[in-house]
């Protein structure tokens, strides 16, 4: 049984201002439980941590989605009538509040993924060492997909210094093909984050596929 089966994934709908969507998110948690009944607070952590997950999966869609309908709405033109104004300045608002929600999930990702980590360490002297030390690149893996869009979310969280400064917000978004690229400067000078979700996801997938494969260790 790996993650990307059908029984550990649901599918969610919603409905949002004007975004409509269905994706699939994890639901692996509960299988896990048995494997990481001895461990204290491990499942508390792993259910919050794929919690998050799912919380950045949704808002990378939504953020997504409202891409699309601004630079439709841009390629048409915005109109002079006041409907036209405010809508394209919703969507604005929009795009600022959800990518910056999609930045505090993943920022939660990492705490999350750490104390988890912290509560395993018990298992350790339980099962094979190898098995042990493969969890390493699959942690490693999942740290780097998160780590530039950390680097974002404090971004996000000290841009009132950075406007008690007189420097501005200091946010640029570029797009190139289907990426979107969000740039902005902190103190050690220009960053560029690729606001991109498959790597964060491609990642939790091979850390989930190692813990199932706890139970034919410890049996």
């Amino acid at each position: 049984m790996t993650p990307t089966d059908k029984s550990l994934t649901r599918t969610f709908k919603f409905s949002y201002p004007n975004i409509s969507g269905q994706i699939d998110l994890f639901c692996v948690t509960p299988n896990l439980r048995g494997i990481l009944a001895n461990l204290e607070g491990a499942n508390d952590y792993i259910n919050v941590l794929e919690r998050y997950i799912n919380a950045s999966i949704i808002q990378h869609h939504r953020f997504s989605e409202i891409l699309k309908m601004q630079n439709a709405r841009m390629l048409v033109g915005i109109g002079r009538n006041a409907n036209d104004v405010n809508n394209f300045s919703a969507l604005l608002e929009m795009q600022f509040t959800e990518l910056h929600f999609y930045l505090i999930a993943i920022d939660k990702v990492v705490k999350h993924l750490r104390r988890f980590n912290d509560a395993m360490i018990p298992l350790g002297e339980k099962i094979d060492q190898d098995i042990w030390r493969q969890r390493l690149p699959a942690l490693r893996q999942l740290r780097l997909a998160a780590f530039g869009h950390k680097l974002a979310r404090n971004h996000f969280e000290h841009m009132d210094e950075r406007i008690f400064r007189g420097l501005g917000p200091g946010l640029e978004f570029e797009q190139k093909n289907s990426q979107t690229i969000l740039k902005y400067v902190n103190v050690s000078g220009p960053q560029r984050t690729e606001i991109e979700i498959g790597a964060l996801v491609s990642a939790y997938d091979r850390f989930v596929n190692w813990l199932y494969s706890l139970p034919d260790a410890t049996a």
